[in-house]
């Protein structure tokens, strides 16, 4: 019976005491509500940035012109090949005032594959300055020299074309009008008739274009040297130097004027200088540019 109601007694304290507990227990914190965030301000659109005007193209440069060299400046040295020109002072026509261009309008060049070169060279300047050297005329073929310029014409012979016509020179000359005829031949000569043989074959020539056209004046200009590593056994430096002064000595005679181009074509040795000379690994005769304008310079500055 105490045992029984012990028992009772003490499960009732035990439901009692769970009970208790219960009532004590932490409730658990309430969940933290999310911070509120105030909203961004909207962004406004960026506007729209104005097209850049397109550029203008720019005017493309006109080429400039070369300057005119003057014969008096003798050290035209640009490059290491380049060669110190040795002036000296000219036989024949002395130094004047430089004519304009007007001064060629009845002048006729006549000439081997060197005046070609000169005649390549005017035709390029004509390109953007078309007064250049007035209406100058060329009557040059690569071969001619006195020699064969005697010859008849023929499909061999080496005449020039004159408006597209191989004819004499008399004739061609007759025919463009011309009053002052501006003559270099000789380099295709000297080696076969020698420096005299090639200045008489020159006087005949000038005797028939004279019987066509008296009135002309002659002018004779000196035949340019060599490059010195292409000179052969009879057509060098020294047989050019006798052909000039015998040329000079038939200027003299018969009344015609002398233009010495050479004088300002040559280095210490006498031979054409190497940045004048375009073919300095073969024939070694014929002209650069530089020579072109150098040539044009000293005509303009040897006039009667």
């Amino acid at each position: 019976m105490f045992k029984k109601k012990w028992s009772g007694l003490l499960a009732l304290l035990l439901v009692f005491s769970f009970l208790l507990g219960a009532c004590n227990t932490p409730k658990p914190p309430p969940p933290e509500e999310p911070p509120i965030e105030e909203p961004e301000e909207p962004i406004e659109p960026e506007e729209p940035e104005e097209p850049e005007e397109p550029e203008e193209p720019e005017e493309p440069e006109e080429p400039e012109e070369p300057e005119e060299p003057s014969e008096d400046s003798g050290n035209d040295v640009y490059y290491p090949n380049d060669e110190e020109i040795v002036l000296r002072d000219p036989i024949g026509l002395a130094h004047s005032d430089p004519v304009d261009d007007s001064y060629f309008d009845d002048v006729v060049v006549i000439g081997d594959s060197v005046t070609l070169k000169l005649y390549y060279y005017v035709l390029n300047r004509w390109n953007y300055e078309e007064d250049f050297l007035g209406d100058i005329q060329f009557l040059t073929a690569g071969s001619l020299g006195s020699g064969n310029a005697l010859w008849t014409v023929s499909d061999e012979s080496v005449h020039p074309l004159y408006q597209g016509q191989k004819m004499l020179l008399e004739d061609s000359i007759a025919l463009s009008k011309a009053k002052k005829v501006y003559i270099m031949l000789g380099t295709n000569d000297i080696g076969i008739f020698g420096p005299q043989g090639s200045v008489d074959n020159l006087e005949e020539l000038l005797s028939r274009i004279l019987a066509e056209t008296p009135d002309l004046e002659i002018y004779l200009q000196s035949v340019l040297p060599m490059y010195r590593y292409a000179q052969l056994e009879y057509l060098n430096n020294q047989s050019i130097s006798e052909y000039n002064a015998a040329l000079y000595e038939m200027s003299q005679r018969l009344g015609y004027y002398f233009v010495d181009v050479a004088s300002v074509m040559q280095t210490a040795d006498g031979s054409l200088p190497y940045q004048y000379c375009s073919d300095p690994d073969s024939m070694g005769i014929h002209l650069t540019d530089i020579a072109c304008e150098k040539w044009i310079s000293f005509l303009r500055h040897h006039t009667p």
